[in-house]
């Protein structure tokens, strides 16, 4: 369990403007917290949690306390973030600043805070929503850079290289020819971020827990059972009709009629479990190649109808349960086609809970 304060959150969505993929979804991630979904924080704090012990913390400090702290009084701080009072309860350098008092890294010379002249030719790229490295950084430097390019990119987080190919070209260009201004004209064909909002998903955090299953918390129980009752689904499609046929060339009589229905339902509820799981495997194949991260609370909205398929499969599984039942008693088909069958509903109802434990399968419709 994670206890989440205001501070955490605040925190977390300062580290999703970082990246590309990850503020195009912060109006998707306050419309939920105002809604109180939880679901939709749990990955965001599965995922920052690593980012916790992902770097050394004593080098940060050491960086820190000797370059940061000494030009940057308390008074000022609070000078800073008065001009947004909501800022006063987040304060992440409040910290820091006492870890600096008993940290052994010594204080940086005051002419490190002083501006850097020079004509040497300088390239600055900065994102629009950086929030490490602002703009405002950036322009501010060169304004003692007499060959400084300063390079805005709409949309983009901290690191425009790692996000842009226009970024990478005006680089290059720089690189090759470090005296001239690169030509940015590319800037102007980029977009805004495509911001996620709730309307853009059909929320659902199964996609979700299947990944944790599947790559995280691996469940070999669980996705062995899962293979077993789709390879069950695949031979009752495919299998029970031909079967069925050659059964009928062999022996002139006519089926039961209530065996007739209970072949069909058989091949119903398995069709609408194969195409349940195939549906789905397309659709995070298609969505992994934009934005992975929206699998993290759900899918396209486009692709809701597809969670209708398993529910019909879990409706119409008490019917499977009941024709195995009259087989059984009534002593239709052979034993190992009872077998079968009655394998094929305790499939079904296997395959549903599992749907149920990874809340692809939920009620009311």
């Amino acid at each position: 369990h994670v206890l989440l304060t205001a501070k955490d959150i605040v925190a977390g969505m300062f580290q999703s403007l970082g990246s590309l993929d990850r503020n195009a979804i912060v109006p998707f991630l306050v419309d939920q917290m105002d809604k109180r979904n939880e679901d939709a924080l749990v990955p965001m704090v599965e995922s920052g949690v690593p980012g916790l012990f992902g770097f050394s913390r004593g080098m940060m400090q050491s960086i820190e306390c000797y370059e940061e702290a000494p030009f940057n009084p308390w008074d000022d701080i609070l000078a800073a973030a008065s001009v947004q009072p909501v800022l006063l309860d987040y304060l992440p350098i409040h910290f820091d600043l006492a870890i600096c008092d008993v940290w052994p890294s010594g204080q940086a010379n005051a002419i490190e805070d002083e501006p850097v002249h020079s004509d040497v030719p300088v390239l600055l790229l900065a994102g629009e929503y950086d929030p490490y490295t602002p703009p405002s950084w950036s322009e501010r430097a060169a304004e003692t850079l007499s060959n400084g390019y300063v390079y805005v990119f709409p949309g983009l987080g901290h690191g425009p290289l790692a996000y842009s190919r226009c970024a990478r070209d005006i680089a290059a260009a720089f690189w090759a020819d470090p005296s001239t201004p690169p030509d940015g004209s590319c800037i102007a064909g980029m977009s805004p971020p495509d911001f996620l909002t709730p309307s853009d998903l059909y929320l659902t955090p199964g996609p979700y827990k299947l990944n944790t299953v599947l790559y995280t918390v691996r469940d070999n129980l669980r996705l062995g059972l899962a293979g077993a009752c789709l390879a069950a689904f695949a031979l009752a499609t495919f299998g029970a009709p031909i079967t069925g046929l050659a059964a009928r060339r062999r022996s002139p009589a006519p089926p039961r009629p209530l065996g007739r229905i209970a072949v069909g339902m058989a091949v119903v509820v398995s069709l609408l479990y194969l195409a349940f799981a195939a549906g789905l495997i397309w659709v995070v194949q298609d969505v992994s190649a934009t934005n992975w991260l929206l699998l993290a609370f759900g899918v396209p909205a486009a692709a809701a109808p597809l969670f209708w398929l398993p529910r019909l499969g879990a409706l119409l599984t008490p019917a499977l349960i009941a024709l195995a039942v009259w087989a059984w008693r009534a002593r239709t088909w052979t034993i190992a086609w009872r077998v079968a069958y009655t394998l094929l509903a305790l499939a079904s109802v296997a395959f549903g809970a599992l749907l149920i434990d990874w809340k692809m399968l939920t009620w009311p419709f």
